[in-house]
């Protein structure tokens, strides 16, 4: 089973999970035990993105639904972008106009809770 294959232990999960490369994405995404976010993220606007609430309490306030990774941007890719995946929906937006690193978080929230109400309430069927 995917659920036995991908199973870490929490207290060993460093508070943000990051992604290296796209062979770690595609393993991430290859079969979930919940709905996936991938942030991909550029350190020069960080201060801007995370700017009402840090990094670590956005993990720890949506963990209960999603398993939230960040992955780096090119260096040349200014604009953060998002994405959310699982079994049966797929979602995915690019965030790109100059302002938008700045309601980042609020816009992604936003996607977040519309992607769980398309999907219904959690239970072990459509987790």
């Amino acid at each position: 089973k995917c659920e036995d294959k991908l199973w870490i232990i929490d207290a060993n999960r460093p508070i943000l999970q990051v992604i290296q490369n796209e062979n770690e994405l595609v393993q991430k995404l290859a079969c979930p035990r919940k709905p996936v976010v991938v942030i991909w993220y550029n350190m020069r606007n960080w201060g801007k993105v995370f700017h009402s609430i840090n990094a670590a309490e956005f993990v720890e306030k949506n963990k209960h639904a999603f398993d939230i990774y960040f992955t780096p941007l090119p260096k040349n890719k200014i604009h953060w972008r998002s994405s959310i995946h699982d079994k049966t929906i797929r979602d995915f937006a690019t965030l790109s106009e100059d302002n938008n690193n700045k309601i980042f978080i609020g816009s992604l929230q936003f996607r977040m809770i519309s992607f769980l109400y398309r999907k219904g309430p959690l239970t072990d069927k459509n987790q």
